[in-house]
């Protein structure tokens, strides 16, 4: 083979190797898999029990970027679901259980139905695109009950998940603008926090767990309880936390007080869990973590994004206290503070102590999909400072971005000024032979936009020609083969 023809064979080769490999990495991680009872990806896998469709969950791969959450558990459960599901229907009281579930692999999800006192009831478990992450690490934990009487049902629902992380049956709650929850709390209306998270240890979590609440939709939970596993999951409506109470077996549930359902209405209710991330600089004595969302929540109208939390993570590593610790936001284009200040000062740090402060932000409709750069840093006197980068992608909006109107310069009047008119000289000037210019061309170096234009202008011309080449090349083979 003629040596440029096998050039150009083996650069073709590699790009479509290289491409391959690359699609073939991000759709083996979204692959469906089914086995026996349960579904899985390249990230998480559920569970549900054959007798009752309740829930388990596990991590496969888990977070690529983490090493240790492997296999890990998410929720309680290895041969039977501690989490569960109570519905109230006039009053009366059931956990919903189905032996009717089937997993339907194309739209990722396993669906369970049965009908209750009157109403019917389907449960949906599905691997969605989690904004904390990007990946499809998200379950949605779904109810849709649907009025086919002829009369009306109040219909409440409470959604209890049984939280677990690696072999931590009870790891502490991380919510943003309270803290690390570790004595029951309950959250009604607009209280309710954007998200939580758990993990073991700053140090080196086995496991990063996320969860959020629907609190846009049409149908909001009315209250989130964290609490005792041993009382929330009682069979018993209006169960409230005891204030100081340690949660210990920590669970989470969402609650949706009973309403009336019309004939014929249907109503959904949902929460969401699954896999948690942060990016964490766990070196030396003062260690830092940051989260923010991976992408923003466009908000109902679609004109702009919903307000979003950053969280920051601090802990002292050393043997001694840390001197006045302060944790600092540095926001990125088009990103701004709805509350409170950039720099938060949170005292000293103790040996082993950790604590986290939380950003309120907001971000400035694109209608082109941006994504905003910012970091978090941290910085004590007797210890070297730490920064972690995050990014957040903003969805492009229909929307009319405005442009900066160009200011007008007010005109000014100058008073005119009378020049006296001077005699100059007349003078003769000798003929004499001039040389015609000869233009030399602009060797200036250009602007970065217009290497950038060029180059990428270059590169276009250069592919079209290598595969012009190859092609005449091949051609001119061909023809002395014959």
């Amino acid at each position: 083979m003629n040596k440029i023809l096998k050039r150009c064979s083996v650069v073709a080769a590699s790009a479509l190797l290289a491409f391959s490999a690359v699609f073939a990495t991000s759709a083996a991680a979204n692959d469906i898999t089914v086995d026996g009872d349960s579904m899985s990806n390249g990230y998480i896998k559920i569970s549900c029990d054959t007798g009752t469709s309740q829930l388990r969950m596990y991590t496969t791969g888990g977070d690529p970027d983490n090493t240790n959450d492997d296999n890990q558990r998410l929720l309680y459960g290895t041969s039977g679901s501690t989490s569960s599901t109570l519905l109230n229907v006039d009053d009366n009281l059931d956990f919903f259980s189905s032996a009717e579930g089937v997993f339907d692999v194309a739209n990722k999800t396993h669906v369970s139905t049965r009908n209750i006192y009157g109403v019917d009831v389907q449960q949906n478990y599905t691997f969605i695109t989690s904004d904390a992450t990007g990946r499809d690490d998200l379950v949605e934990i779904k109810y849709t009950i649907t009025n086919n009487d002829t009369t009306a049902h109040n219909c409440g629902v409470r959604i209890m998940i049984d939280t677990m992380l690696g072999s931590n049956d009870s790891a502490p709650f991380r919510i943003p603008n309270v803290g690390a929850v570790t004595t029951e709390t309950t959250f009604t209306g607009s209280d309710i926090p954007e998200y939580y998270q758990a993990f073991n240890n700053l140090d080196n979590p086995s496991v990063v767990s996320y969860g959020t609440f629907e609190k846009t939709s049409s149908n909001p939970a009315d209250s989130v309880q964290f609490m005792y596993w041993g009382r929330s999951n009682d069979k018993e409506w209006g169960i409230t936390t005891t204030d100081g109470s340690s949660i210990g077996d920590s669970s989470v549930a969402s609650i949706w007080e009973p309403k009336a359902l019309q004939p014929g209405e249907t109503r959904t209710y949902k929460m969401y869990y699954g896999l948690g991330k942060f990016v964490a600089d766990t070196t030396g004595e003062l260690q830092l973590a940051g989260y923010g969302a991976n992408t923003a929540t466009v908000n109902a109208d679609a004109t702009g994004y919903e307000t979003s939390v950053v969280t920051a993570y601090v802990k002292n590593a050393s043997d001694n206290a840390l001197q006045n610790v302060n944790v600092t936001l540095n926001t990125g284009d088009g990103m701004s503070l709805a509350d409170g200040q950039l720099t938060v000062n949170i005292g000293n740090l103790a040996p082993g102590e950790e604590k986290q402060v939380s950003w309120n932000v907001n971000f400035a409709p694109v209608n082109v999909e941006t994504t905003v750069n910012y970091s978090v840093t941290a910085t004590a006197d007797n210890a070297d400072s730490k920064t972690v980068s995050l990014s957040t992608i903003l969805p492009a909006l229909d929307v009319e971005i405005p442009t900066t109107e160009p200011t007008t310069a007010e005109p000014t009047t100058e008073e005119p000024t009378t020049v006296e008119p001077t005699t100059i000289a007349e003078t003769t000037v000798d003929a004499t032979s001039v040389t015609e210019p000869v233009a030399t061309p602009d060797t200036a170096t250009p602007d970065n936009a217009a290497v950038k234009t060029g180059g990428a202008s270059m590169a276009v011309i250069v592919l079209t020609v290598l595969i012009a080449s190859c092609g005449v090349m091949f051609a001119v083979r061909k023809r002395e083969n014959i």
